[in-house]
């Protein structure tokens, strides 16, 4: 569930997710993060961006979304854009 937080919590009043963890990590790691989020939406997003960005430790993550059970067509399909965009740039 999206939840919108005030920018002065400390924790989420929703989850008790510690946000000063949260705004620790690198951008990277927020978006790996972010293949696992509760809107779809966001997690294409962040499929897209990983493969735009080239970062082969997403590879990792792509799989076991390909290989699990997820059944969003349109996430799928942003997952594999990426994974080829990253194997196109390995070569």
């Amino acid at each position: 569930m999206w939840v919108i937080v005030n920018d002065t919590e400390k924790v989420c009043p929703n989850c008790g997710y510690k946000l000063a963890e949260f705004h620790e990590l690198a951008f990277e790691k927020k978006l790996l993060g972010a293949l696992h989020h509760s809107v779809p939406e966001q997690r294409m997003m962040a499929a897209q961006i990983l493969g735009n960005i080239h970062r082969q430790r997403a590879l990792a993550e792509f799989q076991k979304i390909i290989e699990g059970e997820e059944t969003n067509y349109f996430l799928l399909r942003a997952v594999l854009l990426a994974t080829a965009k990253l194997i196109i740039q390995t070569g």
